[in-house]
Order: structure tokens, then C-alpha cells, then sequence
């Protein structure tokens, strides 16, 4: 049973050291490190360490699990820690929960308990979450609020930082004035910026120049630039000029792309920069591998962080279009006449191998030029299965059918293909779009039985919270069945657990209870019971709940097994929470005379202590009435 009930388990950290990575930068901190100031727990170390060897995630449950309440006697430790916590969340990228996690203490950082300079990074750190997830009116607001109710306590460089992002909210907004006055009165009050910022701030004065066209001078200043967002801007400024050709902007990619070291976002920003090159050439084939790569991101933030016209050149509409153009392209070469998609068809098929991105294109243009509806459907059947051999090829056809107005309605995607976009939206537990095209389809695809189909639309609903109409597609999905076999009774019970997981313990008991109607093995018959007693213990139903677990304790081979002592063992807690103290000391007192493992004693001695405490404060307030 995959639902499996739960062990205490001891997880090794292994091969730790050879995944050392570069820690992302995080925003400028004067403070010193929490490590160095006197009495900081050692645990801080191990964040350290842990970040260090590029598993942040672990860091971060290391401090969730061990950093101190907040109190009187350990604020300053407090705030070694949190500040640990906030740059881990923001190294995971996870900036909605930064932002939560900073307001949580929003008291906190308006009181006069913290020092200014403590409450300002805290509060940058926020800005700065806002800008990662285009909240750039947002951020801007919060800025200046920040800088027109700042105290005197305020340092120079907390000021310079706020005025920089600033320049960058202006900048993300279309402000460009805004960006030009606010980068010029910088420069006049603070000359140059440290070494520290010095990267940042020259790509932040180079996206102002590229926003201004003045595309000569951005080029100027990034000549001497190291990073991979500097030397791709500079490539994307020498394009912009002129200043460059076509073949030498791929020799500079492809260059840079056999860096074994290159980050998966620093390839995207190169296939960028080869993107809008093709666009400029009007080179379709190229144009349309580089869109296909980049189509497929789930996340754009980086790109929109280095251009600012991300979103006018990648989208699932242009590369339709593109798909179209080519394919037109190539009918008048190979001398296809529209009307007649039997030619059409045959020239894309023979493609099929050989060149597949001629194919794509020629299948895409017959998809919406086609005479009739079967041939166009046929299309986009043979274009899905090209695009799919490609890497993440089905990240790209969600984004083909799912975002695009050329397919405006999901009805008019073949079934073939929702099925497949089922798979991938399931595959990302993209639940919604799961159940918006598995709406009509009552069949399953070719080679999938019926029942296994019925329980995948009855998972899907469940889960998007279609709970009535869920549950009905699975008990409807046993109908007519006259046996059923276990590995059957396991996957029905995979949809149960669903039920319960959102705690629609009713419905559960009702997809449980037909289940009664078929003869059971004697394994399934006490694992239906435990899973009963589940939903009626967390219905608050005890006395039932005791009974079903103490029958699904009961034992097959006469042997005690791990089922028997976990089914024995919520029997006594059942019993307990419904005040039958006797019965349930009895229970505990026959697993701890069969139980060998010292550490399961441990834990029935204890709860054996709180029964008496339970019993002896029932008694106490009895005798009280």
C-alpha cells in the first residue's frame, strides 16, 4: 500500500562536498558576521557550512528547527538568526514567503526595540522581494514611504541603496524620465558606488542607456565586463547598434555556451541574445529553435532582470506565428499549393526525420490553412509529436494549447494531445489546467483501461476541488465489476487518501464502505479498516474509530507484524480520547509486553504516564461535580 504508515527514520547526508556552488549574492549588509560576534550558537556555523555545500534548503530547515522563540533575554541571537533565515529564503528564490516571513514580525521593525540599521535591512530585503516578483509599484511605494519617514539614524549607504532601487523600480515601470533624474541627482551626491555594488550598479546605468537607445555608450561601459549579464548585454547593445553581424554574434555565443560551468539561467540569457539576433535577420529557423528553448521556462525573472523587453519577443502567440511563416516560406520553395493538404502532408512526413524543424513548420501552417477539419487536426498531432522528442518539448506544447489565442478554445485541441497535456500538468501539479481539459473527456486514451482512466478524472476533480462530482466518478468506477482484485482495491484506495487528505472524511467513508460489497482478502479487509478508522477518528468518533483499528490489528498468521502493533497502537489512542482509560491501558500494556524495540517502549511508557495523569484529572473533576 504506497500510503504507507508512518516510521521515525534517521536521513544521511552523503556526497555533500562535491556540490559545492557558488552562493547567490545577497543584498549589501554592513553588519558582521553572526559567527564572529561573541557567544553566537555553533549551529550557525553548520548553516553556514550547509549553505556552502549549495544545499540551501537543508540551511533553511535547520534554522526553522532550531532558532530560538523570540524573548527579552535573546533578541540579539534572534536576529542573527532570522537574518540567516531571510538571505536562505532568498538564495531558494522563494520571495513570496520572504515577504510573509518579514511581515510576520511587522511589529517588530516599526518598534524602537530593534536598532535602525537592523530594521532597514529587513526592510530592503522586502523591497527587494517585491522588484523579484514585478511588484515594482509596490516596492517603489514602500521605498519612498522609507525615505521620507527616515530618522536620523539612517546611514549614507542605507540611503544610496534605497536611491539605486529606486533607478530600478522607475526603470521596470517604463519611467524612463523618472530613471534618467533619479540616476543623474545619484551621481550627484554619490559620485561612484563601492567595489561591492559596483557590477550591479554599472548593468543597472547600461539597461537605462539600452532603454534610452543610446546603445554606442552602453556598449563603452560594459567593455570591461566580466559577468555574464554585462557580456550579454553588451552583445545585446553591439546588436541593437549595428555595430556587429549575425555570424559574430553566434560565434560569441557558441563561444561562451561550451563553458562547462555556465548556469542554466546564463544559457537562457545567450539564447536570448541569439533570439532577437534572428528576429533582426528575420532568420525563422534559427529565431524558432531559440524561442522553443526559451518558451519553455516556467520562470523569466532572470531575463526580465537583464532586458527589458522579454515579454514583446517570447510568447506561445509569436511562435505560432513564426511556425506559420516558415512553413509558408517553405510551401512556395518546395512550389505546395494551398487546397492541397495530401501534398502538404506527404512533404512534412517525409521531413519528419530528416528535418524537423521544416516539418514543425510545415505541419503548424497546415494545421490553419487545411481544407478540411481532420487534416488540420492530423497536423497538430504530427507537430505535438516532433516537438515532444525535444528537450522539456511538452513544457512547450502546454504553452502552445494553453497560452496562446490562436488556440482559443481547449475543445479544439485533438484529444491525443489533451491527453498528453494532462500527463504534463499532473507531472507539475498543475491541477487546474489537469481538470480544464480532462472537462469532455469521458473516454480513456488508446490502451488505457476505462477504470484506470476513471480514477485519474476522479483524482484530478478531487484535488480541484470538485469533491462531490470526484467521489461519484469513483464509487461509478467499480460499477458492473464483479471482482476486484487487490492491486484494483489499492489504486481505488489511492483516490480515498486524497478524500482525506482534504478532509472529506464522510465522502471517504462512503468510497470505503462500497467496497463491502466484494469479497476481500484478509490483508485488504484490515486495510480498509484502518483507513475507515482513520476518517472516524479525525470525525471525532472514537468509539467506532477503536473498534475498526483493534479489527484491523487483528493478526492473519497468527504472527504480531509492524500492522498489528501501529493498528493496536492508535486503537489504545482512540480509546483513550474517548475516556475508556482501562481499555486503553490495556492495550498499551499488551504492546509493551510484545514489543522489542527499546525505542517503541519508550514512547508507550510515556503515553502510559499521561493516561494516568489524563485519568487521575477526569477523576479530580468528577469528585469536584
Amino acid at each position: 500500500m504506497p500510503k504507507t504508515i508512518p516510521y521515525f527514520f534517521v536521513a544521511s547526508l552523503v556526497y555533500l562536498v562535491s556540490c559545492t556552488v557558488l552562493a547567490e549574492p545577497m543584498p549589501e549588509t554592513k553588519s558582521s558576521e553572526p559567527e564572529k560576534q561573541q557567544g553566537i550558537s555553533s549551529h550557525l556555523n553548520k548553516i553556514n557550512e550547509l549553505a556552502k555545500f549549495g544545499v540551501p534548503g537543508l540551511a533553511l530547515r535547520w534554522v526553522e528547527s532550531n532558532q530560538p522563540k523570540l524573548g527579552p533575554d535573546n533578541f540579539t541571537e534572534w536576529l542573527w538568526w532570522e537574518q540567516k533565515r531571510i538571505q536562505l529564503i532568498a538564495r531558494l528564490r522563494k520571495w513570496q514567503e520572504l515577504i510573509d516571513r518579514i511581515d510576520l514580525n511587522k511589529k517588530l521593525w516599526s518598534s524602537e526595540e530593534v536598532a535602525t540599521y537592523d530594521k532597514s535591512w529587513f526592510l530592503t530585503q522586502k523591497i527587494i522581494a517585491h522588484q523579484k516578483l514585478n511588484q515594482f509599484d509596490v516596492a517603489l511605494n514602500q521605498i519612498q514611504n522609507l525615505l521620507w519617514n527616515t530618522d536620523a539614524y539612517v546611514d549614507s549607504d542605507t540611503i544610496s541603496i534605497w536611491r539605486r532601487l529606486i533607478v530600478q523600480g522607475f526603470m521596470s515601470t517604463g519611467r524612463i524620465e523618472d530613471a534618467q533624474r533619479a540616476m543623474r541627482r545619484y551621481h550627484q551626491d554619490y559620485g561612484t558606488v563601492s567595489a561591492t555594488n559596483a557590477q550591479h550598479w554599472i548593468l543597472l546605468q547600461a539597461q537605462l542607456l539600452m532603454q534610452t537607445q543610446r546603445y554606442q555608450e552602453a556598449v563603452h561601459l560594459l567593455q570591461e565586463g566580466k559577468t555574464v549579464e554585462e557580456k550579454v548585454l553588451q552583445l545585446m547593445a553591439k546588436i541593437k547598434s549595428n555595430a556587429i553581424t549575425g555570424d559574430t554574434v553566434q560565434l560569441r555565443v557558441s563561444e561562451n555556451l561550451v563553458d562547462e560551468n555556465l548556469s542554466n539561467q546564463d544559457y537562457d540569457a545567450y539564447q536570448y541574445v541569439l533570439l532577437v539576433q534572428a528576429e533582426k535577420e528575420n532568420n525563422l529557423a534559427l529565431k524558432i529553435d531559440a524561442l522553443e528553448s526559451l518558451l519553455s521556462l516556467k520562470n523569466k525573472n532572470h531575463l526580465d532582470s537583464i532586458f527589458s523587453d522579454v515579454d514583446q519577443h517570447i510568447s506561445a502567440d509569436i511562435l505560432w506565428q513564426d511556425y506559420q511563416k516558415y512553413g509558408l516560406k517553405l510551401a512556395n520553395e518546395y512550389g505546395l499549393l494551398r487546397g492541397d493538404d495530401d501534398a502538404w502532408n506527404l512533404k512534412a512526413s517525409n521531413l519528419f526525420e530528416s528535418n524537423p524543424l521544416k516539418a514543425k513548420a510545415l505541419y503548424a501552417a497546415l494545421a490553419f490553412t487545411a481544407q478540411l477539419e481532420i487534416h488540420r487536426k492530423a497536423a497538430l498531432i504530427q507537430l505535438v509529436k516532433l516537438v515532444e522528442k525535444q528537450t522539456d518539448g511538452l513544457a512547450v506544447i502546454h504553452q502552445l494549447f494553453l497560452n496562446s489565442q490562436q488556440i482559443s478554445n481547449v475543445e479544439n485541441v485533438p484529444e491525443s494531445v489533451r491527453y498528453r497535456l494532462v500527463d504534463y500538468a499532473l507531472s507539475n501539479a498543475d491541477i487546474k489546467s489537469a481538470a480544464k481539459l480532462m472537462e469532455n473527456l469521458q473516454q480513456p486514451p488508446e490502451g488505457e483501461p476505462i477504470f484506470d482512466w476513471n480514477l485519474r478524472r476522479a483524482r484530478i476533480l478531487i484535488l480541484s476541488n470538485g469533491y462531490q462530482e470526484g467521489t461519484k466518478i469513483l464509487m461509478d468506477s467499480i460499477n458492473g465489476i464483479a471482482e476486484l482484485t487487490d492491486a484494483e482495491i489499492d489504486q481505488y484506495i489511492q483516490v480515498v487518501f486524497d478524500l482525506q487528505n482534504v478532509h472529506q472524511h464522510d465522502l471517504a467513508l462512503s468510497t470505503l464502505n462500497k467496497l463491502d460489497m466484494y469479497t476481500l482478502s484478509p490483508k485488504m479487509m484490515r486495510e480498509i479498516a484502518y483507513w475507515k478508522a482513520e476518517s472516524l477518528q479525525s470525525k471525532g468518533e472514537f468509539d467506532q474509530a477503536a473498534y475498526l483499528f483493534l479489527k484491523s490489528a487483528q493478526p492473519i498468521d497468527g504472527t504480531f507484524d509492524p500492522w498489528y502493533h501501529t493498528a493496536s497502537f492508535k486503537a489504545a489512542e482512540s480509546l483513550a480520547k474517548a475516556m475508556l482509560f482501562d481499555d486503553a491501558r490495556h492495550q498499551y500494556l499488551r504492546l509493551l509486553k510484545i514489543t522489542e524495540n527499546s525505542a517503541r517502549k519508550a514512547v508507550i511508557r510515556q503515553r502510559l504516564q499521561q493516561l494516568r495523569l489524563q485519568q487521575s484529572k477526569e477523576h479530580n473533576t468528577t469528585v469536584a461535580k
